[in-house]
């Protein structure tokens, strides 16, 4: 049976007395079932919950919008499975002559485009300077075979600046005893390679806080030494609390760490590292060498803060 946290008062505050364990198990049995209404007595714990449903909503009314469209028009396109394989933040639906009949609110916010603007239109106006007349007379030929295909292209915002003009891969490591994932993205003049923690589930974050609210030293010496130093930059501050999170001290010494959200490596690529031919053979050596912080990362999120293991045997 699933608790309301609408009717509790002060469980946030409760949450951080509690161990990990303990911690684990009470929020995997609440939920906010009347979402009609906004609860402030535990607001953070309702709007992390809140914000993952309504973006999940937006995506599954996405796809059964295209689904339904499907029907009506009797594509023999498998949707289920495009949709299965495939994350998507714009979509547009066309006609036989490239003219835009729908377009989501994430065509809106990645191109800058309103739908009034895109509709009865082809997706020419996202053309600029550097999309290849090679890749358009490709895209051309295939749509006039009438089948399913893939290609890539540079597309421009409203803003004239290019958008998806990058490939990247991204894997986590196997095995609920071996945590962290590893990104790797190439773009002109901007080329990284990522490792870490991006965006952890709110089990894992309250973990991790709590260690670092313990004892910093651990995590302090991995970042500093010498040969991670040489390749990667330390934690990256583009997504961290203004202010401490719920339960912590905001005068701690180590409310730095505390108030981060995310806890990413970083590694850049100058372009002509990205071309040489030893290229593979770094990228290979940097996930070697991150590999001290995501063992140590795996201990923290593998035991409480008793040291003992959470996995089940």
């Amino acid at each position: 049976m699933k608790y309301n946290i609408s009717n509790m008062m002060s469980l946030d505050i409760y949450l951080d007395s509690v161990q990990h364990s303990d911690y684990t198990r009470i929020i995997s049995e609440t939920s906010t079932i009347d979402q009609s209404i906004m609860p402030l007595k535990s607001w953070d714990i309702f709007s992390e919950d809140f914000s993952t449903t309504i973006q999940n909503s937006k995506t599954l009314k996405d796809i059964e919008f295209v689904k339904s469209f499907a029907r009506k028009s009797k594509w023999k396109n498998k949707i289920d499975g495009i949709f299965e394989n495939e994350d998507f933040e714009a979509l547009i639906i066309t006609d036989i002559n490239q003219k835009i009949l729908w377009v989501n609110n994430g065509f809106t916010e990645m191109t800058g485009y309103s739908k009034k603007f895109a509709l009865n239109k082809t997706p020419n106006f996202l053309q600029g300077e550097a999309t290849q007349t090679a890749t358009r007379k490709r895209i051309r030929t295939k749509l006039e075979l009438l089948k399913p295909f893939t290609e890539v292209i540079t597309n421009y915002r409203k803003d004239k600046t290019p958008y998806k003009t990058y490939r990247s891969c991204s894997y986590k490591r196997a095995t609920k005893a071996l945590r962290g994932s590893y990104h790797l993205e190439i773009t002109t003049g901007g080329s990284f390679l990522a490792a870490g923690f991006w965006q952890p589930n709110k089990e894992d974050l309250f973990r991790i806080r709590k260690e670092f609210e313990l004892d910093r030293s651990y995590i302090d010496e991995i970042l500093s030494d010498k040969k991670f130093t040489k390749l990667f930059e330390g934690f990256q501050d583009r997504h961290s609390l203004k202010v401490a999170p719920t339960g912590f001290d905001k005068n701690h010494p180590n409310i730095d760490l505390i108030r981060k959200k995310d806890f990413i490596v970083l590694r850049k690529f100058s372009d002509k590292e990205v071309l040489s031919k030893d290229f593979h053979t770094n990228v290979i050596n940097s996930f070697k060498a991150v590999r001290p912080f995501f063992d140590y990362m795996s201990d923290v999120l593998t035991t409480n803060l008793n040291g003992e293991s959470i996995l089940a045997e």
